[in-house]
């Protein structure tokens, strides 16, 4: 379990990243609804990657800042 978490952390402060755990739970979302219901929402699949990706490339920059 601590692993799962730990992929929702950043790694420069040990804190959660709202942005990754929030675009993980839309991203799901989306899936459920496309896959359940047959009807995807394009915007709730774009909103969500991009808040992932954003969280991503948050924690790059923040790699190399402090190097």
């Amino acid at each position: 379990m601590k692993k799962l978490i730990s992929i929702f952390e950043n790694e420069v402060t040990g804190r959660l990243s709202s942005k990754r755990v929030f675009g993980a739970i839309g991203f799901i979302t989306y899936m459920v609804m496309c896959y359940a219901f047959d009807k995807c929402i394009e915007q709730v699949g774009y909103i969500s990657a991009g808040l992932l990706g954003l969280g991503l490339t948050e924690n790059l920059i923040n790699k190399f800042k402090t190097k």
